[in-house]
């Protein structure tokens, strides 16, 4: 993690996040626990989206790490589980409008939104009407 944060290169930011996507998918979470810090991960996650500019590939690569995360690690980071669930609905739904769509983004949106849903759904049903939506014009 410390590479994601002290580099500015999305190469590096984005190999980073790979490597962990594939730590958590690969290792028994509760003994990587203690490199992984969900907690502080998944805020370090949300300040990168909200108060930086990261490229396509990078916002994919997080997005599917907040879901990850919240699927081995839910117990630690229930608590902002509305609020991934919103913003990554309205992130889909912003990038659908987009003349031009960033797709990496995308891809890492989908897969975070649908790992996040399978911990537990708190959009509500108007929400669900437009993604199903979205899902169904875009496929």
């Amino acid at each position: 993690m410390l590479s994601f944060i002290s580099d500015p290169n999305s190469l590096v930011k984005e190999s980073a996040l790979q490597l962990l996507i594939k730590m958590i998918e690969s290792f028994n979470h509760k003994e990587i626990e203690d490199i992984v810090k969900p907690e502080k991960m998944l805020t370090d996650l949300l300040d990168e989206i909200k108060l930086r500019r990261p490229s396509a590939s990078v916002k994919g690569a997080i997005w599917q790490l907040v879901g990850l995360l919240h699927v081995h690690y839910d117990h630690m980071v229930n608590h902002v589980l509305v609020e991934s669930q919103d913003v990554m609905y309205i992130m889909i739904d912003e990038q659908v409008r987009l003349d031009k769509p960033e797709i990496k983004s995308m891809v890492g949106l989908l897969k975070g939104l649908s790992s996040t849903l399978s911990v537990g759904c708190t959009l509500d049903q108007k929400q669900l009407d437009g993604l199903f939506l979205i899902l169904r014009t875009t496929v």
